[in-house]
């Protein structure tokens, strides 16, 4: 996902200089004289002077030249939380015994059509010959191929030829965030003149990386915040008893 602005917008000469940014001076005083001959301190929106101890002047990230931007918003941009892989071999051995053995045997069945096609045997027959074997039609023992066309090999079939009507299937695992994460999201966004998704999103983030917390990916978020909040409630959150007014009745 791409972000619009980096975290840290204001910059000193100082951390300027320590950033090591491309196409940018790495000393306060290079720093300086580019803010001088670039009139950086002309700009009334991207450079303020600093109040309190030390003083001195602070510039927005806006002046920095194209390529020092690009790699600040690269390292802003969030990354998303890695989903657990499934483990085969465990969601195998924790399936029903009948469950297994009709894995076991759909196994078998492939396993003596490619031994009869390496001994010189057609694929089409051997399938034929596999299919008399187990009692069951051509179509199925192709669809059993088919099954298994995806594993990475022999070792992961029983998994994938495992029947899933009755297994359950493998559900696919639920992206992972801090509950505080969701909560300052929610917070953030479920009030009124809230602002842009993407704007909650951003600063829910961005505490996230000052605290350590986990954290989804803006896409995921989005379809978590409908999952969870139902539209009529985000829209009277956000826009009160006049929003609810543009909701139709099914809702």
């Amino acid at each position: 996902m791409t972000v619009s602005r980096p975290h840290k917008t204001w910059w000193t000469a100082t951390e300027i200089a320590e950033a090591n940014l491309p196409d940018m001076p790495g000393t306060r005083k290079g720093v300086d004289l580019l803010a001088k001959r670039s009139g950086w301190r002309s700009h009334p929106n991207w450079s303020r002077q600093r109040s309190g101890k030390g003083g001195g002047w602070e510039y927005s990230w806006e002046l920095f030249p194209t390529r020092a931007r690009r790699i600040l918003l690269k390292q802003s941009a969030p990354k998303a939380v890695a989903e657990t892989k499934v483990d085969l071999h465990a969601y195998y051995e924790a399936l029903p015994d009948r469950i297994k053995k009709k894995a076991q045997e759909r196994k078998r069945v492939l396993d003596l059509v490619l031994t009869l096609e390496r001994d010189g045997l057609p694929r089409d027959e051997a399938v034929q010959h596999g299919a008399a074997e187990a009692g069951v039609s051509a179509r199925t023992i192709w669809n059993w191929f088919k099954l298994v066309s995806g594993a990475a090999g022999p070792s992961e079939w029983l998994y994938h030829l495992a029947p899933r009507h009755r297994a359950g299937g493998c559900k696919k695992a639920k992206a992972k965030c801090s509950k505080a994460f969701f909560d300052l999201l929610k917070a953030d966004y479920l009030r009124v003149d809230g602002g842009s998704f993407s704007a909650s999103y951003l600063r829910a983030v961005e505490w996230c990386k000052a605290n350590g917390k986990a954290f989804l990916t803006e896409r995921t978020a989005r379809r978590r915040m409908n999952e969870e909040v139902p539209r009529v409630t985000q829209v009277f959150a956000r826009e009160g008893e006049a929003g609810l007014m543009c909701i139709p009745t099914r809702y």
